[in-house]
């Protein structure tokens, strides 16, 4: 009994789930023909056929009906089998009468059979497939051969995509070469980006795909993205021979503008085309397109020449002034000639010759004002260091470290011949050309002595002193020497040869008021009034020079009475 009763809910079950099985395959198909538009009962494709199309499994054929079989994207059995490459199974598919419809079949994005051959470059496949569609049209005498083929190899998809925009796409030479053979004389138009195949080919560098378009298409279209050419692709590239064969088929594309007015020359000069490449472009444009001004990073009326100094391409900037001197008068919207824009980059206007082209050493050019006021001179002296209060260097002190580094060679050159205090040794002795005050003080006594011992110490003290001046304005020389080389340097450290050189300098001053001062007392009689003068010189030199500069740098007094810092004068 017990068994019975087992059996009996196993099979309610069985049936059950074979229920709930023809159920769900009904509906499956219910949706499928309802999104399908179509009559015909589809169900989704049974993995087995599935398996057997993608491996070329012909006997599977037999034993299912394919005509309404799908999968979830509603590719039919001969959308897998050529998307595969399987070319035997597609040519079986074919030869049945019954299904012959497939081959015009569109799935879920608007593909047929052969986009996805087109796709994954089954050239077999491919020519299966056009030779279906011939066969098929010379069978139907109402539409004639040509009709079908030819519809079906300028069929689009939900992308407005043609076999020939996915075959360039995915760079197929072959394939692309066979369905250009097949129907040369169609514009093949923009799809739903606004790209041909042409501009296809040139914006993914497929150079001999461009060649095999130019060669066999009879009008090709160019057109491509936001309004661009194929030319503007090529030349974004940096491709000269792409350029050059593009500009060989229509010289006329040199004039055609995108959507934000960009020309290939704009385009050239903003992305550092090669030479070669502008000068191709300026042998085929017409002259307006130089001037021709442009919006670029929010800034109008720019032109090729602006972009190209902005951008820092020199070679273009030369090239461009060579072929139109008087393009440099053109200014931006805010006011900016060529100089104004390449000036920032010191290194470049200094180094790159520029600055010996005669069009851009005029003074209207260097002197005229930007609208903030601001001449081309301004923005390169603003170029160099950023402003600091107490280490500014200006454009006058930059040529003043130049100046100071051709007075170094000067000083540097300069014969070691000067004049002692007490002078020297003019009578023909062995002592002959010695100083004076050097001399030993042997044969003198009592006050005589004692003055003589006063002066040699003066004077000891002023060569020492002397000396001391010496070094530390050949250091300090060489300090500036160094720093006026143009030569990329890290501001804080531009600054630390500034300091070290005016620390230098003010130390060889005070050292120089203490020789000065020696040198008078070794020559004067000793506690006369002039001697006595003279010891107030580094009194005066104290109270004149060194204490106001100490005032300047120090901290404001006010920081030490009420313990809050408070910024101190500069001299800037």
């Amino acid at each position: 009994m017990a068994d019975s009763t087992t059996s009996s809910l196993n099979l309610s079950t069985e049936s059950n789930q074979v229920v709930a099985e023809d159920a769900r395959k009904i509906q499956i198909a219910n949706q499928a023909t309802a999104d399908d538009g179509n009559l015909t009962q589809i169900i989704f494709m049974d993995p087995k056929l599935y398996v057997a199309a993608a491996h070329g499994d012909i006997h599977v054929l037999e034993r299912h009906d394919i005509r309404v079989q799908r999968t979830p994207k509603k590719n039919t059995v001969l959308h897998v089998a050529a998307q595969f490459g399987q070319a035997d199974f597609v040519e079986k598919i074919l030869k049945l009468p019954s299904l012959s419809s497939l081959l015009q079949h569109h799935n879920e994005k608007g593909d047929t059979p052969l986009h996805l051959a087109v796709r994954e470059g089954h050239l077999t496949v491919v020519k299966n497939l056009i030779h279906a569609a011939k066969k098929l049209g010379e069978e139907d005498t109402e539409r004639g051969a040509a009709a079908d083929w030819k519809v079906m190899l300028r069929t689009t998809n939900n992308e407005q995509d043609t076999a020939l925009h996915e075959a360039v796409r995915n760079h197929h030479p072959e394939v692309v070469k066979l369905l250009i053979q097949e129907d040369p004389d169609f514009t093949y138009g923009a799809n739903t980006e606004g790209n041909t195949p042409l501009y296809i080919a040139a914006e993914w560098g497929f150079g001999d795909l461009v060649q095999m378009i130019l060669d066999n298409c009879s009008s090709p279209a160019h057109s491509g993205f936001s309004g661009r050419t194929a030319l503007h692709a090529a030349v974004i590239l940096k491709d000269p021979a792409m350029t050059k064969k593009i500009l060989e088929w229509k010289p006329a594309l040199t004039k055609e503008l995108d959507k934000n007015g960009w020309s290939p020359l704009h385009f050239a000069a903003y992305v550092g085309c090669h030479p070669t490449i502008v000068t191709q472009l300026l042998e085929k444009s017409d002259t307006y397109v130089v001037y021709l001004g442009v919006k670029n990073h929010g800034i109008g009326n720019r032109t090729a020449l602006h972009i190209a100094a902005s951008r820092g391409h020199v070679e273009i900037v030369k090239l461009l002034v060579s072929h139109f001197p008087d393009c440099c008068e053109k200014v931006d919207d805010e006011g900016n000639n060529v100089l104004h824009l390449i000036m920032p980059e010191k290194k470049i206007f200094l180094t790159s010759g520029l600055s010996n082209i005669p069009w851009l050493r005029v003074r209207g050019l260097t002197y005229e004002k930007n609208g903030k006021g601001k001449t081309p001179l301004h923005l390169f002296h603003n170029s160099i260091i950023p402003w600091e209060p107490l280490f500014k260097l200006t454009w006058d002190t930059l040529l003043g470290l130049r100046r100071r580094k051709r007075s170094s060679r000067i000083v540097s050159m300069r014969p070691l011949g000067f004049t002692l205090p007490g002078g020297y040794i003019q009578n023909e002795s062995n002592n002959q050309g010695l100083a004076v005050l050097s001399l030993p003080t042997n044969g003198t006594n009592g006050k005589d002595q004692v003055m003589a011992f006063a002066l040699r110490e003066n004077f000891r003290i002023f060569v020492v002193a002397d000396g001391i001046v010496m070094l530390l304005s050949m250091c300090a020389i060489g300090i500036y020497f160094y720093a006026s080389f143009p030569i990329k340097k890290n501001k804080n450290i531009a600054q630390g040869y500034l300091f070290h050189g005016y620390a230098l300098t003010m130390s060889a001053m005070i050292a120089m008021v203490f020789a000065f001062v020696e040198g008078l007392r070794a020559v004067l009689y000793p506690s006369s009034l002039l001697e006595g003068a003279t010891t107030c010189i580094p009194l005066v030199f104290f109270l004149l020079f060194l204490v106001p500069i100490f005032l300047i740098l120090a901290p404001s007094p006010r920081w030490i009475l009420y313990g809050k810092k408070v910024k101190s004068f500069t001299l800037m």
